[in-house]
């Protein structure tokens, strides 16, 4: 049974995962955007752009505080989901990104056309704490 339509992306859908603490679902599409969706209503929340090509993986980091999306020309961008703006642009890989994996919601994961997996640390929710504790 069908239990709801998301529309909205102009281009396909090639990844989307459910948070990990609220209803919601992310989705990344070939238009270059992700989307954040209300599962209870099937509205869309928030449209994130900024990536230059296709969008192929997205993850959830930081308890769903956080974001990560991987795109075809090798980079990742991290997300602030609260203020829906990009904190952090990684050039993962030379070659597109074909996976992305998070553990401990600090390390991602990235395989990349380039033959090579590649582990990284978020580090973005901890400097963004540090920058807002200097403006004090």
């Amino acid at each position: 049974m069908l239990v709801q339509t998301l529309v909205g992306h102009k281009k396909g859908v090639w990844d989307c995962a459910f948070s990990p603490v609220d209803k919601l679902l992310v989705s990344a599409s070939g238009d270059k955007t992700v989307k954040v969706w209300n599962l209870a209503s099937g509205s869309c929340l928030a449209t994130l752009q900024g990536h230059l090509t296709s969008l192929v993986k997205v993850a959830w980091l930081n308890a769903g505080l956080q974001l990560v999306s991987a795109s075809v020309d090798g980079v990742a961008k991290v997300w602030n989901l609260k203020k829906q703006t990009c904190v952090n642009t990684i050039q993962m890989h030379d070659e597109k990104i074909w996976g992305i994996d998070v553990a401990n919601d600090k390390y991602i994961l990235s395989g990349g056309g380039d033959s090579t997996l590649k582990l990284w640390k978020d580090c973005t929710l901890a400097k963004e704490q540090e920058d807002k504790e200097k403006q004090l």
